[in-house]
């Protein structure tokens, strides 16, 4: 098959391909890829000697932030689209619900007294 073959659509074969066409490709015919091909299809944020470390500091770093900011990220993550309008509206939303709440609070308080965060799980 020559560059470009395989693509389903009517797109010009010299137009980069998304990454779900490339990643879908090959979760769909059980191919293997490497850690730089992961990387390029978006199904992985970093390449690393000690992903386990890595995944520890990763874990330690979100556990330290508000749980109430991390689960909006989370509801947004899940919700995201093509249209940025519902996502950007979902932001706004969740950023409302987080402004001035106890987390956020003391997350700028703790942030001046140079101190580690002290967040009620609400």
């Amino acid at each position: 098959m020559g560059a470009g073959a395989g693509y389903g659509g009517n797109a010009d074969p010299g137009e980069p391909r998304p990454r779900r066409y490339f990643a879908g490709a090959d979760l769909y015919r059980a191919d293997f890829f490497s850690a730089q091909e992961a990387l390029s299809y978006g199904l992985a944020t970093r390449i690393c000697d000690d992903p386990r470390a890595t995944a520890f500091e990763v874990a330690r770093e979100i556990a330290g932030k508000s749980p109430e900011a991390i689960r909006a990220a989370k509801r947004m993550l899940n919700n995201l689209s093509v249209d940025p309008g519902p996502a950007l509206l979902a932001e706004s939303v969740e950023q409302m619900k987080l402004m001035g709440g106890p987390n956020q609070l003391e997350a700028v308080r703790a942030n001046i007294d140079k101190r580690a965060p002290r967040f009620a799980d609400v």
